[in-house]
């Protein structure tokens, strides 16, 4: 494994950590998150992997006229509003063109809002929340798992209190009503929820890993995938990257990992930081889990590859991205290419 730094062109996000990171269209869409000095951000970039370039996107609120009505006949219904400002949230790609921002840190609380930003006209709306509306979500997942619901799993809570079990919403993204569901699922923060076939299961279920110290994963619900994993891994590649790699025991308890799927049975799962003692450790372990047998593997370890807390990591085509995030004891504003 190997993390080489890229040199793009135009202008790049400042330094930041937990912030999040979309893949449309092949662009990687970097938004929020929060700097060294705890300023929490509502800025957007967008890298264009083809041409290796950053452009920041500016998005005022849009006035009406004939060519341009501020009301999209295509998604969703809301307020159009300016971007908000959060770390610590969910960004999920809609219609390969909508990036829905739920919950998060806003500098003082912690928020359950719905926001999205149309990647073609460029401009945001706020989306009424309504129905079961959490106290507040931060370092939570939210994974689409129909064609109109987002299943949100996390601890949900205010600044002082947070339930011991993790609360468990579903989102309408058309209406922005939640429902309570009644999953039962252990109480995590900063956890990763992917969508994938389990042994000779021809449904997916969320697989959640991580996000408490006790670690163990837990498999919730079964559904059919409404939108294709963006990343593809050539089947010799990761027959390559599996023999070179060993077998391990399920990873021990970590937090802000990041997961990729590199197809629908391969799991790649990175960085973090696990508990010791009193203290929390940044690592730099990268694991596979091939989920048609529930088999992990430990890959290699090298001397360049940075330990990361609070980074965004994701795959488009054959290729995994990462940037920014937590390097020692400050952020860093470094885009990376994975090589695997």
């Amino acid at each position: 494994m190997e993390f080489s730094a890229i040199l793009a062109q135009g202008t790049a996000p400042s330094k930041r950590a937990f912030h999040s990171c979309s893949v449309v269209e092949g662009s990687l869409y970097i938004f929020g998150g929060i700097t060294d000095d705890r300023t929490v951000l509502n800025d957007m970039y967008r890298y264009d992997v083809s041409s290796n370039s950053w452009s920041a996107m500016e998005s005022p609120v849009p006035r009406g006229s004939q060519s341009k009505p501020v009301v999209s006949s295509v998604f969703p219904k809301g307020r159009l509003c300016t971007a908000p400002s959060v770390s610590h949230h969910t960004a999920t790609v809609i219609r390969g063109r909508f990036i829905l921002i739920i919950g998060g840190w806003n500098g003082r609380k912690r928020c359950a809002d719905v926001f999205c930003f149309d990647t073609v006209e460029q401009f945001w709306r706020h989306i009424p929340e309504s129905g079961d509306v959490p106290v507040g979500l931060s370092s939570h997942t939210a994974t689409l798992v129909s064609s109109k619901d987002i299943l949100i799993i996390g601890r949900e809570g205010g600044v002082h209190t947070q339930r011991r079990f993790a609360g468990a919403f579903y989102l309408n993204f058309k209406t922005g009503k939640y429902t309570e569901v009644p999953y039962h699922a252990s109480s995590r923060s900063g956890h990763t929820s992917n969508l994938i076939p389990i042994r000779a299961s021809k449904e997916n279920h969320l697989f959640v890993f991580g996000g408490r110290k006790s670690g163990g994963y837990e498999l919730i619900g079964s559904w059919n995938k409404t939108e294709e994993t963006e990343s593809s891994f050539p089947k010799q590649r990761l027959a390559e990257l599996i023999k070179k790699s060993t077998v391990c025991e399920e990873p021990c308890g970590r937090q802000h990992a990041k997961a990729v799927e590199l197809d629908s049975k391969h799991l790649f799962i990175f960085g973090g930081e696990t508990w010791s003692g009193v203290r929390e450790n940044v690592t730099n372990d990268a694991f596979i889990l091939e989920s048609d047998r529930m088999r992990w593997y430990k890959l290699p370890p090298s001397g360049n590859v940075p330990k990361l807390v609070g980074h965004s990591m994701v795959g488009t085509g054959d290729k995994i991205f990462a940037f920014g995030g937590g390097v020692g004891n400050k952020h860093c504003d470094t885009l990376w290419e994975v090589k695997i």
